[in-house]
């Protein structure tokens, strides 16, 4: 299962058969149908004049002055280990969604706080969301399609954080967070109710995803553009180890 950002779309391939299903999802607007439909069409057609940036006058986030709101955007997706259904963040709908695994009916939901990027789920159920634009840690309950949202600590009262991505330990359920804007890594306890957090070794990470490996540890890569944007100006990969006294060791 994937989402295709610009196109607004989720897609399934089955790997028996080798085939494609295409799962459009809802608009939400004329201005975001106007994208869907036509915007494959303008960058095809500009393509024939490389370096003009004719889809900058083109695009009716100029002309119309929208920006980013003329886009849905589908970015994360995660498949429910529950009741197998599927859903997916909308970064600049705002709004996440669920594809049922054997209609295929889409149904969707607006998130309480801007900014969805890549959800994941826990085995659970229980859906989490960064909230990129501000600042959040949001839950689903698709059982009671309910939401629930906690800030995320600052180091100072006039700060702000952009979570990027999240990922829930599969054991402990606990969800680790990439707090890229103080060089940070966040641990939420939900049984606790708390939060634990992992300063990096040095500045200007960038991490885009966390994965879990066998021996316990939480590892990312460092994916500044350009890469010399991080503080020793090499791209790296970094892996925490947690222990329980709340001590880390770092590689």
């Amino acid at each position: 299962w994937f989402t295709t950002a610009f196109s607004n779309e989720v897609y399934k391939f089955d790997t028996r058969t080798e085939t494609f299903t295409r799962i459009a999802l809802p608009h939400n607007g004329v201005t975001k149908w106007m994208s869907d439909t036509f915007m494959g069409v303008i960058l095809k057609l500009v393509s024939f004049f490389p370096g003009k940036n004719y889809q900058i006058a083109l695009s009716h986030s100029k002309w119309l002055n929208q920006g980013s709101d003329v886009f849905e955007m589908p970015y994360g997706i995660d498949v429910d280990p529950v009741s197998g259904n599927i859903f997916y963040s909308k970064i600049y709908g705002n709004k996440i969604g669920m594809v049922n695994k054997d209609t295929l009916e889409v149904t969707e939901y607006d998130v309480p706080h801007m900014g969805p990027r890549r959800l994941r789920i826990g085995q659970d159920g229980m859906v989490w969301i960064p909230s990129f634009d501000e600042g959040y840690l949001m839950s689903f309950d698709p059982k009671s399609e309910k939401f629930d949202s906690i800030k995320l600590p600052l180091l100072a009262s006039n700060e702000y954080e952009i979570p990027y991505a999240l990922n829930v330990h599969p054991k402990s359920g606990d969800v680790w967070i990439a707090s890229n804007n103080s060089d940070r890594v966040l641990r939420y306890l939900p049984k606790e109710k708390r939060f634990v957090a992992y300063p990096m070794p040095q500045q200007v990470i960038w991490f885009r995803d966390l994965e879990f490996s066998q021996d316990g540890q939480v590892c990312m890569s460092n994916s500044n553009l350009p890469a010399y944007a991080h503080e020793d100006k090499v791209p790296a990969f970094f892996c925490i180890e947690p222990e329980a006294n709340g001590a880390y060791g770092f590689h």
